[in-house]
């Protein structure tokens, strides 16, 4: 510009302050240093890319003499501001850091827009504390891929001078080195950032080290360590700029967000237990329960808020727990108040599962008689529905009646819960241990505590209706009596937690300091760093969708590692002689076989080493003997390791984009520089994903994103003539930030936003301190280094490993189905012992409550790759049934909560239950075997594409014929002991069990009716 006077560096780097002859308040200060040798910019990209200092001036009287021009600088704008106005087109007078920026470059030639990507990073959507610590991390990558990059960077330069005095060294030298040192680096900075998923952000600042520092100046015989400085502190400035605006500007804090969380999961509860109460049990047009068919679908609504809500609520304790935080109350004292509603929230899942149970077969029982009155026939010539699944076999003749004797009580023990919980909730905020949004006012009965105590005693007294009728009719339990009694056994654990939750929340208020100083609520973070690396961050904006999917999935590879899901472990031991029997025959089946098969060995000799053998090993997964074999296992274990395959593939993509900086062609180097390579290496770090379609996806959306930043800078450029007005480039920063921040935070597409708002950062900076491109050209660079990064990645994601998410989907649900029958056979197993202190129960149980949790994530994860199956195009087949993939999903996890139904109501069994139980574990053992092999049979045929056979294993005869030997048993000892009172509460815990594995069989054979649908049937 003709304006701009000042004399530029060689690098024509604009230090923004130009004279001003029409004030005469401003100094001129900035236009008398003289220009200091600048380098490593776009435009000669041959020097260091950072200011060295002049030789005639020493570094003391340098940053003097820098100091004093920013304070003229600042002192000659203010002085001239709001008094004349002349200035205003020429000066950012508001724009401190444009102000500042200026002197910096003189000093460490900074490029300014690392600043604003720093804040762009450390954006103040999360937590206080959770920025602090993201801050931290981030210092801790970057400083060890600097100090990497500085000792690289030497080694260029000594190398280059080694070069300069022996001629016969190979010239290119210095590029394998950078070569070398930047492949390792990138290597080791993706293998560490999902091998702890702590540091799956920060590593994208440690990443920007190598990218830009050893291709820069490689080929430079002098080493000049402010090249690596002046690309680390700018980032840092950028997050302390963020931090300070979110705690100044509406800041959020993990203890206020854990606070809220809870408040809106006694609310959730609230609101299921308010609609089984004033919809499901209306007791309308003389039912015993809603006609509403869509009762069921709400009430499904209902949960799934609830169980999102309670995740959220531990997500928000476990951040929390790695925070400063300031808060009225210590946050181990929440910790059994959120344990005690995690299992509020799964009792009322249960009984919400038996309730739609309920409404179900009442409405399929009315639509029955209304055909059967249709075609005028009567209910026993009436066949079932074609293709039903819970009348058939299952007729629950007397659902109406039973369910009418205890909904009275229901009723009125729902009621006397909720007003418990309103009661608590109140409680909680009067004391300011939680927040709730919309609130309305306390009232009086709010404040009343309810006798919980005497409101379970009064409910639990309609156990005693069934026992009346056993003793008056003579009839045995059958499964109308098993689906009632789990409601019954729902509601009353649910009303026993409530009472420890109501307990968990007295304890909290007397433990608080609410009139306590500030200084005083001050509680220091306490978890070990391993374990808090190996957590990923749940902050709200911190990663997208696939990569959380991403890390989920290591997160789980560890789990495994420590559990024996896997190996094959037996699901029971059992002590009967008749079992022990059949092992040794089958053991002795074994010897034979072998002997027969190795007659060149004696028989005594092979007789021993069979006796002493010790394999529990399947042969086909016996380690090699030779140690090349078991190097060569460890390296194939390895290479199947998730962070591997994820640090190769992205090393590849890196070294491929960043090839031609390292060729040994003369000026390849100078324009890979000149048009800004290091772009397509910061568009391939943000678009690298964990599935084939998320990947191409991010693609689209970086092209999109990229393009409409780069637009917007240009317009903002444009209009300010580049760095001639700049209030005018303020506020068109301004007006195009707000859109992009929405999309960034509080869209569905934060991708866009955030490379939106990057490209924009950088189109600006660049454009605004560097004449040496058009204000066009850092555009279309920018444009086409992103389509070349994203052509790239998709074709280096397309052969290296690379994953389908639907193929995973397929895949690992199989897997899942396998490992759900297996669990179900061994909680089965549990009810074989005859008392429940003994070692092997112990053992059981633990490996059962181990499993169930790693089977939740697992589900978790499964319904998480569901949704990115959608991003995957199908140009051969038609639409992919997300549909049906996602009601398997829903049975899943039903029989998972079933199965935890069973080890949870066994354990409760008193041990004459047991004795009068254990004759039948035969057939009982049948059953949990036939419902491994069903869940096997599905599994199978999703693996394998193929159709299911013609004939699935029955599981329901195998539980009607247990069920009738059973109720025989139950009526002799029934009609024995009828002179004596029997203990119905032990009677409880047995039906609710049967109810379990009866609702298992109808889940498993619901989702056999889909997987017929998904991979055909053979007929």
């Amino acid at each position: 510009m003709n304006s701009m006077n000042t004399t530029y560096p060689p690098n024509n780097v604009n230090p923004l302050v130009t004279p001003d002859n029409s004030t005469k308040n401003t100094p001129i200060h900035s236009t008398t240093h003289q220009a200091h040798p600048h380098a490593g910019t776009e435009s000669d990209p041959t020097h260091a890319t950072t200011g060295a200092h002049v030789a005639t001036e020493t570094q003391t009287s340098k940053i003097k003499t820098v100091l004093h021009d920013m304070k003229e600088t600042v002192k000659g704008t203010l002085q001239s501001d709001h008094h004349h106005g002349q200035d205003c087109a020429k000066r950012p007078q508001d724009a401190t850091i444009l102000i500042l920026i200026p002197s910096v470059i003189r000093v460490a030639g900074t490029p300014p827009y690392l600043i604003p990507l720093g804040t762009i990073f450390f954006n103040a959507s999360g937590t206080a504390g959770n920025q602090i610590v993201g801050i931290l991390l981030n210092v801790f990558m970057m400083l060890g891929s600097a100090i990497w990059s500085a000792l690289i960077s030497y080694f260029c330069t000594v190398y280059n001078r080694a070069h300069e005095r022996h001629a016969n060294l190979y010239s290119n030298g210095a590029g394998i080195i950078a070569s070398i040192g930047f492949t390792v680096c990138v290597f080791v900075i993706a293998y560490v950032r999902l091998k702890y998923p702590r540091l799956y952000i920060p590593a994208l600042q440690g990443f920007t080290l190598p990218f830009f520092i050893l291709t820069r100046d490689i080929y430079a015989v002098n080493f000049n360590i402010m090249n690596v400085v002046s690309t680390f502190y700018p980032i840092v400035w950028g997050g302390l700029i963020a931090l300070i605006c979110n705690l100044v500007l509406w800041p959020e804090t993990a203890a206020k967000t854990s606070e809220q969380a809870i408040g809106t999961s006694i609310e959730s509860i609230k609101d299921v237990l308010a609609f089984v109460h004033e919809v499901l049990l209306s007791n309308d047009e003389g039912g015993v329960m809603t006609t509403d068919v869509s009762a069921s679908a709400k009430l499904q609504r209902l949960n799934n808020k609830l169980r999102a809500d309670i995740g959220h609520m531990r997500l928000a304790r476990q951040e929390a727990k790695y925070e400063l935080i300031v808060s009225y109350y210590s946050l181990i004292s929440y910790k059994p108040l959120l344990q005690s509603l995690g299992l509020l929230a799964d009792n009322l899942f249960g009984f919400s599962l038996a309730i739609k149970r309920e409404v179900r077969i009442l409405l399929e029982k009315r639509i029955k008689a209304h055909l059967n009155a249709a075609r005028g026939e009567t209910s026993s010539s009436y066949q079932t529905l074609s293709g039903d699944t819970l009348l058939s076999g299952r007729e629950y003749k007397e659902i109406d009646r039973l369910q009418l004797s205890i909904q009275p009580s229901l009723k009125k023990f729902i009621f006397t819960c909720i007003t418990t919980l309103d009661q608590i909730e109140t409680t909680l905020i009067q004391h300011k241990a939680i927040t709730v949004k919309n609130k309305s006012s306390i009232t009086q009965q709010q404040l009343t505590k309810v006798d919980l105590h005497s409101a379970i005693k009064e409910f639990k007294e309609t156990e005693m209706t069934f026992q009346n009728e056993y003793d008056i009719t003579g009839n045995v339990p059958s499964e109308e009596h098993f689906l009632v009694f789990t409601v019954i056994f729902t509601m009353v654990r649910f009303g026993k937690e409530l009472l420890q939750l109501q307990e968990h929340a007295e304890t909290l208020v007397r433990a608080g300091h609410p009139e306590a100083l500030w200084f005083r609520r001050i509680y220091l973070p306490r978890v070990r760093i391993n374990r808090w690396l190996h957590k990923t961050s749940n902050q709200e904006g911190d990663k997208f969708f696939s990569e959380k999917l991403m890390l989920e999935n290591r997160e789980l590879e560890l789990k495994k590692k420590s559990s024996n899901i896997e190996r094959g472990a037996p699901l029971e031991a059992e002590s009967s002689s008749t079992t022990e029997a059949n092992r040794m025959k089958r053991r002795v089946s074994q010897l034979v076989t072998r002997i027969e098969t190795k007659s060149e060995v004696s028989t005594e000799n092979f007789l021993d080493q069979y006796v002493n053998d010790k394999q529990t090993t399947p042969l086909h997964n016996i380690r090699g003997t030779y140690f090349w074999s078991q190097i060569l296992y460890a390296i194939n274990k390895w290479l199947q390791y998730g962070p591997t395959r994820y640090a190769i593939k992205f090393t590849i993509i890196a070294v491929l984009l960043a090839l031609m900086a390292f060729l040994p062609i003369e000026g390849a180097n100078t324009f890979y520089n000149q048009n800004h390579g290091q772009w397509a290496l910061l568009s391939a770090m943000v678009v690298m994903n964990y599935t084939i379609g998320s990947t191409a996806v991010q693609c689209m959306y970086r092209i999109i994103a990229t393009v409409c930043g780069a637009v917007a800078g240009y317009i903002c450029l444009l209009a300010a003539s580049r760095n001639e007005n700049a209030y005018v480039l303020a506020v068109l920063v301004l007006v195009f930030q707000v859109p992009m921040w929405y999309l960034l935070l509080g869209s569905s597409y934060p991708r866009i936003g955030f490379i939106s708002l990057l490209t924009m950062s950088v189109i600006i900076s660049t454009g605004y301190t560097s004449e040496a491109e058009s204000i066009f050209e850092p555009v279309w660079k920018r444009t086409v280094t992103a389509i070349i990064a994203t052509l790239v990645v998709m074709l280096v994601d397309q052969f290296v490993w690379p994953v389908w998410a639907r193929k995973r989907l397929r895949t690992s649900l199989a897997d899942l189905l396998i490992a759900t029958g297996i669990q179900c056979a061994r909680v089965i197993s549990l009810v074989y012992q005859k008392s429940t202190n003994s070692l092997q129960y112990q053992v059981t149980l633990e490996e059962c409550k181990r499993h169930q949790k790693l089977l939740t994530r697992l589900l978790q994860m499964m319904q998480e790759m569901l949704v990115l199956t959608g991003d995957e195009p199908r140009i051969t087949k038609g639409p992919f049934p997300i549909q049906e993939y996602r009601e398997i999903l829903e049975h899943e996890r039903n029989i998972l909560y079933w199965i935890q139904h069973i080890q949870t109501s066994q354990a409760l069994i008193t041990e004459p239950v047991r004795l009068m139980m254990s004759p039948m574990n035969g057939y009982r053992k049948e059953m949990a075997a036939t419902v491994h092999l069903y869940l096997y049979t599905l599994a199978c045929a999703l693996h394998t594409k193929s159709p299911l056979p013609g004939s699935l294993p029955s599981a329901e005869l195998a539980r009607r014929m247990l069920h009738s030997k059973q109720m025989a048993i139950w009526k002799q000892n029934h009609d024995e002991n009828q002179g004596l009172e029997l203990m119905t509460d032990h009677q409880l815990f047995w039906y609710t069990y049967a109810a379990g594995c009866t609702e298992i069989i109808i889940e498993q054979e619901s989702m056999g009716d889909i997987v017929s649908q998904l991979m055909g049937q053979h007929v």
